[in-house]
């Protein structure tokens, strides 16, 4: 699988990248604490725990993604400044990765779907769980990177207003995060969920 897409990739074009580096620049969330030494050499900013990071996407389409870290060396050669390349990512990332916030409910009857289950069955097995019980997770439409798409209020201030709720927010991976009502439980109860 991997040589295989080691022969699919396209060949990279320095010169386009640089060229319109500006509208494929996007935002990705790490882990500070574990990435600490990778932090010291690349533009960043921390958010809570987590750090913001950015790349610069070369190519993508439904199955993959392909980029690029954006290294210290790498800015000063776009000319950009953190904070300019925080704006470029907080535009693009939305626009190229839109964010999806959806009921762990739906993704289980995709999931068992996919895998041949009679839909009958399927909703025998997820029961129907109040939306103030309900795990929401937080990605984006292609599910890459995701976690960075809790950067963006709107889609967390809709979901507690539909939920009439404050929200806690659990980490997952760099892929996606959980949201779930305040109301489901106390932070040390909900921290052991995600340990």
């Amino acid at each position: 699988f991997m040589e295989r897409a080691y022969e699919q990739a396209p060949v990279v074009d320095v010169d386009s990248i640089m060229k319109d580096a500006n509208e494929k620049i996007v935002f990705q969330l790490i882990n500070t604490e574990q990435n600490k030494t990778f932090l010291e050499q690349v533009p960043h900013r921390e958010f809570q725990d987590l750090s913001i990071v950015y790349k610069v996407i070369i190519s993508a389409d439904k199955d993959a993604v392909q980029s690029s870290k954006i290294t210290n060396e790498f800015a000063k050669r776009l000319g950009m400044s953190e904070e300019q390349l925080f704006k470029c990512a907080a535009e693009n990332t939305r626009r190229l990765f839109p964010p999806v916030v959806r009921s762990m409910n739906d993704i289980m009857r995709e999931m068992f779907a996919r895998d041949g289950m009679p839909q009958e069955i399927a909703e025998m097995m997820i029961a129907e769980i109040p939306p103030e019980q309900t795990m929401w997770v937080i990605s984006n439409e292609k599910g890459i990177n995701g976690a960075a798409s809790m950067l963006y209020e709107n889609e967390l201030h809709e979901l507690a207003e539909s939920l009439e709720s404050d929200l806690y927010i659990l980490p997952s991976s760099v892929h996606e995060v959980i949201a779930v009502s305040s109301d489901m439980g106390s932070p040390e109860m909900l921290a052991q969920m995600v340990v």
